[in-house]
């Protein structure tokens, strides 16, 4: 569930959940509300968290559309297996922010 100012309602999702770590590029999907109305134009920008590094992506952030959701990819190649990477997505309108917890885990190529 999302941190936010009060009204705000943030939802994040990553996909696919658990890349082949050689080619985990993965889609981040952020959908923002303001009293249940979505909320357009807002900046989201991802805090991804990989054991060894702390990287913010994706560069220049991400805006929400008129539908109130902003797509996205980040990049998590190379991490590590089997260890799960939260994605702490913080998008922030006029009317405040909101931040919300989402992530994935690298599975070795079979």
């Amino acid at each position: 569930m999302a941190r936010s100012a009060a009204g705000l309602r943030l939802q994040a999702s990553a996909s696919p959940s658990n890349p082949v770590s050689e080619r985990a590029i993965v889609t981040i999907t952020a959908s923002m509300t303001n009293n249940g109305a979505p909320v357009s134009g807002a900046l989201c920008i991802a805090t991804v968290t990989f054991r060894t590094a702390t990287v913010r992506q994706p560069e220049g952030g991400a805006r929400t559309g008129a539908n109130g959701v902003a797509t996205f990819q980040v990049d998590g190649q190379g991490a590590t297996y089997n260890v799960f990477v939260p994605v702490d997505v913080t998008c922030t309108s006029a009317a405040g922010s909101a931040t919300a917890r989402t992530g994935f885990t690298p599975a070795r190529a079979r």
